[in-house]
């Protein structure tokens, strides 16, 4: 039984007993004759609520998805709580051929495997489905689309019976998925950005200019920004149009820029962590920091960065401060942060950090670049996938649960009223 289901039906069970301990044996006859009503439409509401319960784990959806690499277009790296406190194996798979976990949505977790893309199901690990593709460089899920780069082409699957929508051939894209458009990075191959229309593949919008650059663009506040190997810069261009915003000269940047409301973090490979303003470009402030420098999300007044000598480092969002740092041992393969945590990996595995202090709080050797969602943090191991944590119980089990008491409650309050 999963543990979702094991914790809603002893709550269940133990709030059963507890209505029965608070009354007598007087009280409990008039419940029986006088309260038929609410004991009637309490237990129906329970017995469907212990039904669910103890029924084939199955979800109409992911409640906070994360939909694509960096959790959305911004690649913030952050989602909704709740997340793991303690490293409390839920499930693991048994596909194989595991490179990546890269999304959670729609009740499955999508994953980049050698023959394309895997998606199984959230509650149990169980296989769903595969989606044909080559050696993918990236994918997203919006809406009822499951989005897929390889070295060639982009795709558009259907998520539910993954038959393939529309293909694009671009040469060596990555890419981002934001209100309705797919941002389309081949800064490997022809040097263009484009954006695409979701429903259809067509091409919106073409601009040169992005050379040797491999990152996914990102998607801020109606704004793409995209780093470029040519002259160091990030570029700023109008989500909708193409249209040039700006441009900036920072150094190499290694990897997608990540952004807030109002600021754009990037790291860059002459050892600095900068905040750019996102509607100029200006340098806002500049730490330097050991090692070649990637961004790596953001949350609240913090802005995380990583480095390639193994170190995470928490930085005042407004002031570049550095608020701690954690030496993972190895360098560091991504973040997710939820619930006041945070999740990342070094070479021994997967590790969580109180994200106000970096304090270490837990780990889970062998396991690697971790997402979160939905109180679960899923990440590759061995060429599989592993789930840790104790995941939110189903709406529909908690409103039953809810019904079940309230019908309870109202049942014995009559019943009092009556002796």
């Amino acid at each position: 039984m999963p543990h979702d289901h094991l914790s809603v039906a002893s709550f269940l069970l133990s709030s059963w007993r507890r209505q029965g301990q608070n009354h007598d044996t007087k009280a409990l006859g008039v419940l029986m004759a006088k309260g038929w009503a609410g004991v009637a439409s309490g237990g129906i509401a329970l017995f469907f609520a212990l039904m669910l319960c103890t029924s084939p784990p199955a979800r109409a959806g992911t409640f906070n998805p994360w939909t694509q690499t960096g959790h959305d277009a911004a690649h913030t790296y952050a989602n909704a709580g709740p997340s793991p406190a303690i490293d409390a194996p839920f499930w693991a798979s048994s596909v194989g051929g595991i490179q990546q976990v890269e999304a959670v949505a729609q009740g499955l977790v999508f994953a980049r495997s050698a023959s394309g893309v895997v998606a199984v199901d959230q509650m149990s690990g169980a296989l769903v489905r595969t989606y044909g593709a080559g050696s993918v460089r990236s994918l997203a899920v919006s809406g009822n689309r499951l989005i897929v780069s390889d070295e060639g082409t982009v795709r558009a699957f259907d998520v539910a019976s993954g038959t393939m929508l529309w293909s694009r051939a671009l040469p060596i894209p990555t890419i981002a998925v934001d209100a309705g458009r797919v941002f389309v990075n081949t800064g490997l191959g022809d040097g263009h950005l484009r954006a695409l229309d979701v429903a259809t593949g067509n091409i919106l919008w073409s601009v040169a200019g992005v050379g040797n650059a491999s990152s996914p663009p990102t998607v801020a506040g109606g704004i793409v920004f995209q780093n470029s190997a040519v002259g160091g810069t990030v570029l700023a261009l109008d989500a909708a149009t193409g249209a040039p915003a700006w441009s900036a000269s920072v150094g190499t940047v290694i990897s997608s820029p990540v952004a807030n409301a109002t600021q754009l973090f990037v790291g860059v490979q002459s050892s600095h962590f900068l905040a750019l303003s996102q509607a100029t470009g200006a340098v806002l402030w500049d730490t330097s920091l050991p090692g070649e420098i990637y961004a790596g999300g953001t949350v609240g007044d913090l802005a995380f960065a990583l480095s390639f000598s193994g170190n995470v480092y928490a930085v005042n969002a407004a002031t570049g401060v550095i608020e701690w740092s954690f030496a993972a041992g190895s360098c560091c393969t991504g973040v997710a942060s939820a619930d006041g945590r945070l999740f990342s990996s070094g070479s021994a595995g997967l590790f969580a950090l109180d994200q106000a202090t970096g304090a270490l709080l837990w780990s889970h050797d062998g396991a690697f670049t971790p997402i979160v969602a939905d109180g679960l943090v899923f990440a590759q191991s061995g060429g599989d996938i592993v789930a840790i944590g104790t995941p939110v119980p189903e709406p529909s089990t908690l409103f039953l649960l809810a019904t079940g008491l309230a019908g309870l409650a109202g049942a014995g309050w009559r019943a009092r009223r009556r002796t």
